[in-house]
């Protein structure tokens, strides 16, 4: 059996998990902990699917061709008017 981890909080996390017990939203300290650790697990794991897509775009960019002449503001206008009807 895993051995149980020994955590300090502060006063103020002390009283919001105690108000999340007794408003019945859980039944003990063990689930809100639980619960804080599913999300913060799932938003690291979206932080990193971010980064990846974000170096992906970066390297297609990166390897792309060069375009002579081209006018930003056509291209803003364009991406703003393809994003509005998504």
């Amino acid at each position: 059996m895993a051995r149980n981890p020994s955590i300090s909080l502060t006063e103020n996390l002390q009283k919001d998990i105690a108000e999340l017990v007794n408003n019945g939203r859980y039944q003990n300290v063990s689930e809100v902990m639980r619960a804080g650790a599913r999300l913060l697990i799932d938003q690291e794991k979206q932080r990193a699917a971010v980064i990846k897509r974000l170096e992906t775009a970066a390297l297609e960019g990166l390897n792309s061709n060069i375009v002579e002449n081209f006018d930003v503001d056509n291209f803003l206008k364009q991406k703003r008017q393809e994003w509005q009807t998504k």
